[in-house]
């Protein structure tokens, strides 16, 4: 099996930077970000997850994927998601919030009933604010052999990213206050 992955070259690898410079704000980078290569054998499996994430004060404005060799039963997702964000953390949320109200409803106190969905839905508030300030690039990638006495199989991808400086106090603030200016 041979497996070979670069993440985020940076940006000072990127043409037209230079070290002595800082960037302005609207500055616009494209860099490759993500390299993955696999190659397996007829009966092998190799599958990574890699994600990318900009340095502070940039924002990914877009993604471009370049797909140098698909062989066999190979398959690769690519998607811009904020960084933090994770679909199970908020279902687990929700669960851990459904036993906690069966419990509360079994000593049925209101005034506690009230405290506990009020502090629910602030919890849930901060987190979605904290989980959607930054955004990432996350490649899913397979690459699976065709079985016995058939060919293997092969991915050879890079991802690049157009990258737009937006300042490191913008990058701070919530996604909403990020585009509303």
């Amino acid at each position: 099996m041979k497996y070979l992955m670069m993440i985020g070259l940076g940006l000072a690898l990127a043409p037209n930077s230079t070290l002595a410079q800082a960037p302005k704000v609207g500055d616009v980078q494209v860099v490759n970000v993500i390299s993955i290569s696999l190659q397996v054998g007829s009966t092998e499996k190799e599958s990574k997850k890699v994600t990318y994430t900009p340095p502070p004060g940039w924002y990914i404005r877009s993604h471009e994927v370049h797909c140098a060799q698909k062989q066999g039963q190979a398959s690769y997702s690519v998607n811009t998601v904020p960084s933090d964000w994770n679909a199970a953390s908020e279902d687990e949320f929700n669960e851990s919030y459904r036993r906690i109200t069966e419990a509360a409803a079994k000593v049925q106190n209101q005034g506690f009933w009230a405290k506990l969905v009020g502090a629910r839905q602030e919890s849930l508030t901060q987190y979605r604010k904290a989980s959607a300030s930054h955004h990432a690039i996350v490649v899913d990638a397979v690459a699976k052999g065709n079985g016995l006495f058939q060919s293997g199989g092969a991915l050879e991808m890079t991802v690049t990213a157009e990258l737009v400086y937006i300042g490191d106090s913008v990058a701070s603030k919530p996604k909403q206050t990020i585009l509303a200016q």
